[in-house]
């Protein structure tokens, strides 16, 4: 786990994962340095995010997010862009990029138009 600091030099957690030999990053807060007027968004996208991740390593062929899970994170990221604008959203955005990019792959392995 390596351990960064955002803009205002709060810490938190950057964790590399592999998936199919594809690294991608994880941020998750520790509660403690999760403060500001975004908080609970924050909280409310790692959560989201999680659930993603957990649904990409129960199952190789189902969904990773779904469509209505994906509007939920990318509320989430335009309130906290919007109300803790220093806050580095770029971690969360490249883990749904790679979450949606493994949905597309899933959706051709099954022989389904990508969405």
């Amino acid at each position: 786990m390596a351990v960064k600091a955002n803009k205002k030099g709060t810490d938190y957690s950057l964790t590399t994962l592999t998936y199919r030999g594809q690294d991608f990053s994880v941020k998750r807060t520790p509660g403690a340095e999760n403060t500001g007027p975004a908080a609970d968004y924050i909280v409310m996208l790692e959560a989201q995010l999680e659930k993603c991740y957990t649904a990409l390593i129960a199952d190789s062929v189902g969904a990773v997010c779904p469509a209505s899970q994906k509007a939920a994170i990318k509320a989430s990221q335009a309130y906290i862009a919007n109300a803790q604008p220093s806050w580095n959203l770029k971690p969360y955005r490249a883990e749904l990029a790679f979450y949606e990019a493994e949905d597309a792959r899933r959706q051709r392995a099954a022989g389904a138009p990508a969405k």
